[in-house]
């Protein structure tokens, strides 16, 4: 028997999901994640949590259906690893101003003009 996608495998929620970044996207080329760094990111209450492999640190949110509105991301300042600083360097290029997202099941894209995020929420 066929299921619908939606049925089987509804989109999860943007806020309160725990987002975990699986991807980097640079125009058409998609990266994975180095080995050893994690990084992600929670929306709940207008405000965005963010680990970005390295440092962590907030900012303010508003959504639409379709955009984030991200405010100034306030960051600690830790010094890292090559591949972590690489990987907070695409996090922080996408989550500023304004940011399109799409929800597909579990998983959250993030996209700012030629740069991208996919995220995949946490089991």
């Amino acid at each position: 028997t066929l299921v619908d996608r939606v049925v089987a495998d509804p989109d999860r929620p943007l806020e309160g999901t725990n987002w975990v970044l699986d991807g980097i996207a640079s125009g058409d080329t998609v990266s994975s994640m180095p080995a050893g760094v994690t990084a992600g990111l929670t929306i709940a209450d207008f405000q965005m949590q963010v680990e970005t492999g390295c440092n962590t640190g907030n900012a303010s949110v508003t959504a639409t259906a379709t955009t984030l509105t991200i405010g100034p991301l306030a960051l600690t300042k830790k010094a890292c690893a090559p591949d972590a600083t690489s990987v907070q360097d695409a996090m922080t290029a996408v989550l500023a101003g304004q940011v399109q997202y799409t929800i597909e099941a579990d998983v959250l894209t993030l996209t700012a003009g030629q740069a991208g995020l996919t995220l995949r929420a946490a089991r």
